[in-house]
C-alpha cells in the first residue's frame, strides 16, 4: 500500500510539472476575440481596450478625435503617425478580417506605391501585405514598392467602408461591401518585419497627408480585455 501511495505522488507531482511547462496533451478550444477601436468613445486607440501602441513621430502634428472622427496628419515624408497590434499580444486566426470606416482628405507621395493613408499586415517574418487608399483610388502592394492590384473609387467625398480578408496567402479586399482587391501576401523584411502586426493610420515612408477614421475593428485570437 505504501509503495502504491509513494507511485501516486510521484505521477501527480511529474503530471504538474508537465501542466506548469505547458507539455500536458490535453488542448483547448481558442477563443476569438475582437480587438476595436471606436473613434466615438471620444479618445485614441491607444486608450481603447485592448489597447493600440502609438507611433508618433511627426512634429508638431498629433492625432485628434472630435465628433466621432479620429483625424491623422503628417507634413513630411519622414513623419508617421501609426497604432498597432503586435505578438505575442496578438495571435492571427487562420481567417483575419479587418474592417473600418475610413476618409481620405489629402496627401502626397514620392512614389507610386504609397500614400499616406493605409492598413499593414504581417502575417509571419517577413511577409504580409500592405492596403493603401490614395486620392480616387486604392491598391495593394505586391511587392516592396511595387504597386499591385488597384481600382478607382471615390475616397474623399465621404465616409467608405473597407473590409480587408486574409485567409493563407490570398487577400480580398470589399469596398462598401463590394469586391474590389484580389491580391496576395509576399516576401520583404523592409515592408513586414520580424514579428507579426497590424498597423494602421500613416505609415509609409516618402508620404504625407491627412486621413480620417471611424473606427477600426478586427477578429485576432487573444485574451479578453478586461
Amino acid at each position: 500500500m505504501g509503495g502504491f501511495v509513494v507511485a501516486c505522488r510521484a505521477f501527480l507531482c511529474v503530471a504538474a510539472c508537465l501542466t506548469i511547462l505547458g507539455l500536458t496533451t490535453r488542448t483547448e478550444a481558442q477563443v476569438y476575440y475582437n480587438a476595436t477601436y471606436d473613434a466615438s468613445a471620444g479618445t485614441l486607440p491607444d486608450s481603447a481596450c485592448p489597447s493600440w501602441t502609438i507611433t508618433d513621430t511627426a512634429t508638431p502634428e498629433n492625432p485628434t478625435v472630435a465628433a466621432g472622427v479620429m483625424t491623422i496628419s503628417t507634413s513630411v515624408g519622414t513623419e508617421n503617425i501609426t497604432f498597432r497590434q503586435v505578438s505575442p499580444n496578438l495571435f492571427l486566426p487562420p481567417t483575419l478580417v479587418i474592417e473600418f470606416r475610413g476618409k481620405f482628405i489629402s496627401g502626397s507621395s514620392n512614389n507610386p506605391a504609397r500614400s499616406p493613408m493605409s492598413v499593414s499586415v504581417t502575417t509571419s517574418p517577413s511577409t504580409g501585405s500592405i492596403f493603401f487608399i490614395e486620392s480616387g483610388g486604392i491598391f495593394l502592394t505586391s511587392g516592396e514598392l511595387i504597386k499591385g492590384p488597384s481600382a478607382s473609387v471615390a475616397t474623399s467625398d465621404a465616409f467608405h467602408t473597407y473590409r480587408i480578408e486574409i485567409a493563407g496567402t490570398a487577400v480580398s479586399v470589399y469596398y462598401d461591401g463590394t469586391l474590389k482587391l484580389s491580391g496576395s501576401t509576399y516576401v520583404s523584411a523592409s515592408d513586414h518585419g520580424p514579428t507579426p502586426r497590424i498597423l494602421f493610420g500613416e505609415g509609409a515612408s516618402g508620404a504625407f497627408g491627412e486621413s480620417q477614421w471611424q473606427y477600426e475593428t478586427l477578429t485576432t485570437s487573444r485574451r479578453e480585455c478586461a
